[in-house]
C-alpha cells in the first residue's frame, strides 16, 4: 500500500511543480521503502522549517516533512488533511483513495470519494 500512497504523492508532487530532485528521492522511496533517506532528502528541501523530528516513528516523521512540503509547494488545504491523516496512521486505503481523486480529478468532492450528498 505505500507504494502506492507513494506513486501519488509523486504525482501530486509533480503536479504542483516540485523539483526533479525531489522527485527522484520520492521515487527512490516508492521503491525501496526507506523513509528515513526521504525524510533526510525533505528536510534538507524544507530547509529545517520542520521541528522535532523523531525517527523512531518513520512514518510521522516523514507525514510532518512531507506536509511542509506539499505547503512550501502550494497544495490545497484537502491535500494537506490527507498527508498529516496518512501521517498520523490514518486510513490507508482513504488516504490512497482520496490522493488518486485529487491527482486526477482535481477534488474529493463532486465525483471523487466523498458524494455531495453524504
Amino acid at each position: 500500500m505505500d507504494q502506492l500512497i507513494a506513486c501519488e504523492i509523486h504525482f501530486a508532487m509533480e503536479h504542483l511543480g516540485a523539483p526533479s530532485r525531489l522527485l527522484k528521492w520520492v521515487d527512490r522511496w516508492s521503491q525501496d521503502g526507506d523513509a528515513r533517506t526521504l525524510v533526510g532528502a525533505l528536510q534538507v528541501f524544507n530547509d529545517g522549517r520542520s521541528q522535532s523530528i523523531n525517527l523512531e516513528y518513520p512514518r510521522a516523521a516523514l507525514g510532518r516533512e512531507m506536509y511542509s512540503t506539499f505547503e512550501l509547494l502550494g497544495a490545497s488545504p484537502i491535500l494537506l488533511g490527507l498527508i498529516g491523516y496518512w501521517s498520523e496512521c490514518g486510513d490507508d486505503e482513504m488516504v490512497l483513495d482520496g490522493l488518486r481523486a485529487i491527482n486526477r480529478k482535481g477534488s474529493v468532492f463532486e465525483g471523487g470519494i466523498i458524494a455531495a450528498d453524504e
